[in-house]
């Protein structure tokens, strides 16, 4: 399943880094008389790597409705392996291989990263309307393409809706689901050639991350991690980091500041309390010495009315206050 997580273009750029003109792996193509891996044939492997979990997907689900009975009936009858292949899991699994077929050549037949990448001079349709729409600014012939594009998408569609409903009709409520006896070696061999087909797809998923940390290929091989910074900047990830580390880092001086503001809110919540008390402790300190001094100043006034003295006696506890304010 890991072709089907991964866009093809990533597939493409594996192909020419395996057997591209400076790839590691050129001379395989060689054996098969190919000169370079630019064009159809660099165009079929890259689509057969994109497009083989949805083929395995398919078929499986077209084996899975093999009915047991008609293996048991066979095996009672002794009938040879190969025979039993042609005549029960052939024909059963038809319909899964002719819905795998359709929808890889839909896949196949509106694709456009891979020919853009691999595909060379080799002629496509979805390339054509990028010619025409994007190069040519001619919009009319490339909604025509783009018609003549859809028909083999919209009939692949029918003919695999329509082998859809025959396969359903095959599974009735009799049926048994069909589980394949052990055989040691039968297994073993299987298990090699899924292990090599894992190997090659894990290969070319390999060859891609690899690429990723070569600073210039196939000249300077040394590690960077330059072009992840570069596809970050690019796809805004660190530009969003850094700003999310910015708002951070202002979410907590705003705290800070909030924090100090509300600190000194209350200091001088404090300080005016205290200053208030002070006030109505002076006041009622003032009205007190206002009514002893009142007397005091009657009495004085009386004392001294028989002289010729009219200057009034200031109480200690006045003076004491005036020196302290």
């Amino acid at each position: 399943m890991i072709p089907i997580l991964a866009p093809s273009l990533l597939a493409a750029l594996s192909f020419i880094y395996l057997f591209g003109n400076q790839g590691w792996l050129k001379f395989v193509i060689e054996w098969f008389g190919l000169t370079t891996i630019y064009g159809l044939p660099g165009m079929v492997v890259a689509m057969s790597f994109a497009s083989f979990p949805h083929a395995v997907m398919i078929l499986l689900a077209g084996l899975a409705l093999s009915d047991a009975r008609l293996y048991e009936a066979a095996d009672s009858m002794a009938t040879p392996g190969w025979r039993k292949f042609l005549t029960i899991t052939l024909p059963g699994a038809r319909y899964g291989l002719i819905s795998a077929a359709l929808v890889v050549f839909t896949m196949a037949v509106s694709e456009f990263g891979v020919p853009k990448v691999i595909g060379g001079n080799y002629s496509v349709l979805a390339i054509d309307i990028y010619k025409q729409v994007v190069g040519q600014q001619n919009f009319s012939m490339g909604a025509v393409v783009g018609l003549v594009l859809l028909v083999p998408a919209v009939l692949a569609f029918v003919i695999d809706s329509a082998v859809r409903r025959r396969q359903k009709a095959l599974l009735t409520a009799r049926s048994v689901p069909y589980s394949p006896r052990p055989e040691r070696l039968r297994d073993a061999l299987l298990l090699l050639y899924v292990l090599a087909v894992s190997a090659v797809l894990l290969l070319v998923l390999g060859m891609a991350v690899f690429g990723s940390f070569v600073k210039v290929w196939p000249y300077n091989l040394s590690f960077t991690l330059n072009h992840y910074t570069y596809g970050f900047e690019e796809a805004g990830v660190e530009g969003a980091w850094r700003k999310q580390r910015g708002d951070g880092r202002l979410l907590r001086l705003d705290r800070r500041r909030g924090h100090l503001r509300r600190r000194l809110l209350a200091g001088e919540d404090r300080h005016r309390e205290v200053g208030r008390l002070r006030l109505a402790a002076a006041a009622d300190a003032d009205a007190g010495d206002d009514a002893d001094g009142g007397a005091r100043h009657g009495a004085g006034h009386r004392l001294t009315s028989s002289s010729s003295t009219t200057r009034p006696i200031r109480s200690a506890s006045c003076t004491a206050r005036c020196r302290s304010w």
